[in-house]
């Protein structure tokens, strides 16, 4: 089930610090010389979060370009004149704006919110 965005944001606002602080502690308290597996998930915090941000940015370039497109469609076929072009635009984000915008936001907190949520329940 999907949740809602301000649950996803809540959850993220609450488990990205605990799994933070989780992972820097094993690291602190481990012996002098840092394990193979520590060495790995430092390795993976990185990684992760690059990889999350990849995904986010493409999906919220494909949900800007979905949203540019419908817009550019339905203006130029509600627009008589070159003169009627501002207002069939500022119309029709209006319209379409407040829900692209939140598909975008959605979209790009999806990849961060699965991230943090499944090294939650394996770390915590």
């Amino acid at each position: 089930m999907k949740q809602p965005l301000p649950l996803q944001l809540f959850e993220l606002w609450t488990l990205a610090p605990q799994v933070i602080a989780n992972r820097l502690y094993r690291m602190s308290t481990s012996t002098r010389l840092p394990a193979k597996s520590d060495i790995w998930e430092m390795n993976e915090m990185w990684i992760e979060k690059v990889i999350a941000a990849g995904t986010a940015m493409q999906a919220v370039t494909m949900d800007s370009a979905k949203f540019q497109a419908k817009a550019v469609s339905e203006m130029v076929g509600t627009a008589s004149s070159p003169a009627m072009l501002p207002q069939a635009l500022s119309q029709i984000m209006f319209r379409y704006a407040p829900a692209a915008s939140m598909k975008m936001t959605e979209s790009m907190v999806k990849p961060f919110h699965s991230k943090v949520k499944s090294n939650a329940k394996r770390l915590l």
